[in-house]
């Protein structure tokens, strides 16, 4: 009969299982992100199975897999740079160079690898003792907490840039992503500090494997996220490129004609002004680009270089001034702030009050209040 403590952690791989479809099924992982995300929450997945559900299993009949398994947590770290990196750069594409982020895993999978071929001189350089065994775990924590600060990095560099604020924070929110950063750096450090513990005090205090819970604790909290703003599995977020900084030397490598460049900011203009696309709430660089005729690359270049802002700085400059117009006027009076929010482009009034404030330093409200005044 099954204890409870297995009974709950194959709840937690089971769910792992499930939600790593679910998100699979739905976008066919076209998207890099969801990728990623899936890898994470399989990562995970496996580790519970391997260590928690099956060990006696895997232990007695593959010992590779079991022994495998410690090598897992150099993983954790790894993969969800690569899920945050996917979500705030929207033309990321993985490249077999960034297979060097998963070296310190192929390294000691190898080592495992050697040692299980019968190479015995590997055992010198695997944790069989307390200090072989701490030195790793901290080599897994030390590369957990790179990956940690180099994806909030990402994140804080995004949000400087004000990005978040041009999408529906009520769909996207830039608080998943430090949550989901944090939330599996935790879970990877648990699992590592757990995993040393349990090999070294083998068999003796087996019960502390139930920290090991935090695993399946993770997965659904993922999974509960997913339920509650299902709009996380429709990312990437941003349509710059991150870093998002010195936008004028990115392009240095590949130059555009003045001529080309005042020809497509003259084009962008005018539709704006004249057909005001500003006013469809959908509009992104990708659909812009289909309707002038021009590259995104072009586009985004030119509104970075000529106009010194991003594409959503460009966009929403437009709808801020169609909503002040709509603020003062006191025969709008009666129309709601959402209503000139959804009026202008906007798709929420959260977005309406951030992006607002950001170019005229008040609220839609206070500047309404302010023209009534003045009036």
């Amino acid at each position: 009969m099954l204890s409870y403590a297995t009974i709950l952690f194959l709840a937690g791989a089971t769910q792992g299982i499930v939600l790593a479809l679910a998100i699979s099924l739905r976008g066919k992982l076209k998207q890099l992100s969801r990728v990623f995300l899936v890898s994470f929450i399989l990562v995970i997945t496996i580790q519970i199975l391997l260590k928690v559900i099956a060990k006696d299993w895997v232990l007695n009949y593959f010992s590779y897999l079991g022994i495998l398994a410690y090598q897992i947590p150099f993983l954790f770290g790894p993969v969800s740079f690569l899920y945050i990196r996917a979500i705030v750069d929207k033309e990321y594409s993985f490249r077999l160079r960034h297979c060097i982020h998963f070296v310190p895993f192929l390294i000691a999978g190898g080592l495992v690898t050697a040692f299980v071929l019968g190479v015995t001189s590997v055992q010198y350089v695997l944790p069989n003792n307390w200090a072989r065994g701490i030195l790793y775990m901290s080599l897994q924590l030390l590369t957990s907490g790179y990956y940690l600060v180099s994806s909030l990095r990402l994140i804080a560099e995004a949000e400087q840039h004000g990005q978040s604020s041009f999408s529906d924070p009520e769909k996207i929110s830039i608080h998943w992503l430090r949550s989901f950063t944090i939330g599996s750096a935790l879970t990877g450090a648990i699992t590592t500090i757990v995993l040393c513990l349990l090999y070294n005090l083998y068999p003796a205090s087996q019960e502390i494997r139930y920290l090991l819970l935090a695993q399946g604790v993770f997965i659904y909290w993922v999974t509960y996220k997913a339920i509650t703003v299902p709009v996380i599995l429709e990312l990437p977020l941003f349509t710059q490129t991150v870093p998002l900084s010195a936008p004028v030397e990115k392009y240095i490598n590949n130059p555009i004609s003045e001529e080309k460049a005042q020809s497509i900011l003259a084009l962008l203009v005018n539709k704006m002004e004249s057909e005001k696309l500003f006013l469809d709430a959908e509009l992104g660089i990708e659909k812009l680009s289909v309707i002038v005729g021009q590259s995104k690359h072009d586009i985004s270049r030119v509104i970075n270089e000529r106009m010194g802002v991003n594409f959503f700085d460009f966009v929403n400059n437009y709808r801020v001034d169609a909503a002040k117009h709509l603020l003062a006027d006191p025969a709008m009076s009666r129309f709601t702030i959402a209503a000139v929010a959804f009026e202008c482009g906007f798709n929420s009034v959260s977005a309406f009050n951030a992006v607002f404030k950001k170019f005229e330093g008040v609220t839609p409200s206070a500047y309404r209040k302010r023209s009534a005044a003045a009036s």
